[in-house]
Order: structure tokens, then sequence, then C-alpha cells
């Protein structure tokens, strides 16, 4: 989890995080929809209009709470990614 905030922004390789935290990736996977259902973050996958892109693209980690980003850069990007998926979700 203290891993997360300075990858807000970046494409989430789950495999990369597994090779960090050194545990398998069937945990890693786990751990992330764990944390999605208690609402610390979520994962956008990316759009395209080519299914093939979509597939090869690597979705986005973004935080509910964009204050514990450092990066004023990743801080807006997860703002703009909170209103944006709340207003889809409504």
């Amino acid at each position: 989890m203290t891993l997360l905030p300075e990858r807000v922004g970046k494409p989430l390789s789950l495999n990369n995080l597994r090779e960090d935290i050194e545990v398998h990736f069937a945990t890693v996977k786990h751990w992330m929809k764990l944390l999605e259902r208690v609402f610390y973050g979520f994962i956008l996958t990316p759009y395209s209009k080519k299914s093939t892109r979509m597939l090869k693209k690597e979705p986005k980690w973004y935080l509910w709470d964009w204050s514990e980003i450092d990066d004023p850069g990743a801080r807006f990007e997860n703002l703009v990614a909170v209103h944006l998926n709340k207003y889809v979700s409504i």
C-alpha cells in the first residue's frame, strides 16, 4: 500500500509490483481487489477504438484520497480521474 501513491497515473504492472514486494502474482491481484473494495483506490483501463490496443496497454491506478500524492502533476491527474470516474458511475 505504501508503494501505490508513487505509481498513481502511471501504467500499473502487477508483475512489476509483485517483483518489488516479492510475493506471488495472485496475491498482488487479490490485494489490489481488496484495496478497491475498501475504497482506497481504483483501476482505470485504457479506452481505444481498436480492441487490440486496449488489450496491450496496461491500466492505471488512482487513489480516492489524492492528498497522499506528493507530485503536483500526478495529484491533479488523480483529481481529474476521480471526478470522471464519479461522473461515469452515476
